[in-house]
């Protein structure tokens, strides 16, 4: 039985936002293969809707990480290009299996995969290291590759990526990205008798990057399908914000001076004061190092966030708001993302605060608080 959220506290995950996004990202990218990527339950936000979503937009391939993010989509109906990012030497007949596309990064998944039982050469698409150097072939594994296909034709080339690790430095001739993109061409013209779909731009490339001298290479975007920059140096332009993460003030306290809140007494009351206790904590995804430095948005207002987080709690000190009384009980509260009133408390300064990512705020909202889709904003 499906029970309804009965709790005051819920990630509000915006439909209208996500296709508004995808087609602002869709008009930089330069090349028709645009491979949104939806790994880690869609950066937060839900694998599955959005993968709808963005199918029912037009959306041919997804990108996923993980054997069983890919598994988990073609379970729940999903059509289509799945690519699997993740490296893997276990599981590869499963790959196979559940038609997945994987993303060749090691001579040990390539092995892997030549012994599965395919009744038909498997598409793949090759990884090669420019930098970044975590995943991926070397620039100089290059002609070895190619003798590998050459005497391995069950696996056929059809893709050729490398990954950015400086995309906010994309529109720096002399930046990293440039150097990466050096690299990587002479790989894309070896692998040309292949006709391989060549992708590059993630978000930072597509917003900054030099995409009118590749018209052919195409883009996998991820925190920007979500309308989020992935990086300060970025600014991420009319996207917007997909998840708005609210709660509502469950309790209120006035503190005399000296006297202490939450584990520890982290914090205490330098005057008469009013907390707010808001039912959401570290389990849910609040981060505990924001305890005395991050702030949430009450009736479009920022509070601090006093005290240490707790695991179902976190206080906020409701003193110095402009309209303070009783009438905060049950008030609105937003973590990050758009109240209910079109305010916005972006995720990039909630993540600042906590010395953090965007990317580590979004994936962070945990499986017990409640997705409600919608389709307009708020």
């Amino acid at each position: 039985m499906k029970i309804s959220p009965l709790r005051p506290s819920a990630a509000h995950i915006h439909l209208d936002h996500l296709v508004h996004n995808l087609r602002t990202l869709r008009a930089l990218a330069p090349a028709d293969f645009f491979c949104p990527m939806i790994k880690a339950n869609a950066y937060g936000h839900g694998a599955i809707s959005v993968a709808k979503t963005l199918q029912s937009h037009g959306v041919s391939s997804l990108g996923v990480s993980l054997i069983e993010e890919g598994l988990q989509l073609r379970e729940n109906g999903i059509a289509g290009e799945i690519l699997l990012f993740g490296l893997f030497t276990q599981g590869a007949q499963a790959v196979v299996d559940a038609q997945l596309t994987p993303v060749l990064s090691s001579w040990e998944q390539a092995h892997a995969l030549i012994e599965t039982r395919t009744p038909s050469p498997l598409a793949v698409h090759v990884k090669i290291d420019t930098g970044m150097h975590r995943l991926g072939f070397a620039v100089s594994d290059v002609s070895r590759l190619l003798e590998f296909f050459a005497e391995n034709r069950q696996l056929n080339p059809v893709g050729l990526l490398t990954h950015l690790l400086h995309s906010e430095d994309a529109a720096d001739a002399d930046g990293e990205t440039a150097r990466q993109i050096l690299q990587f061409e002479p790989v894309v013209e070896a692998f040309r008798s292949y006709s391989p779909q060549v992708h590059v731009w993630n978000t930072g490339g597509l917003l900054l990057g030099p995409k009118q001298k590749f018209p052919e290479w195409g883009a996998r975007p991820g925190i920007g399908v979500y309308g989020v920059s992935p990086s300060p140096k970025v600014h991420s332009g009319s996207l917007k914000a997909v998840m708005s993460f609210r709660s509502r003030i469950c309790k209120l306290n006035s503190l005399s001076p000296g006297e202490s809140v939450s584990y520890s007494s982290t914090w205490k009351a330098q005057r008469k004061s009013l907390i707010g206790v808001v039912p959401l904590g570290y389990a849910d995804g609040i981060h505990r190092v924001s305890s005395n430095v991050g702030f949430m948005m009450v009736e479009g207002e920022k509070v601090p966030i006093v005290g240490n987080v707790c695991m179902d709690y976190v206080m906020v000190d409701l003193t110095d708001m402009k309209h303070k009384g009783d009438h905060l009980l049950d008030a609105e509260v937003t973590v990050f993302g758009y109240d209910s009133q079109g305010r916005e408390f972006s995720v990039a300064e909630v993540a600042a605060a906590s010395q953090t990512s965007p990317y580590e705020i979004l994936t962070s909202v945990s499986a017990r608080v409640p997705r409600i889709f919608q389709s307009e904003q708020p």
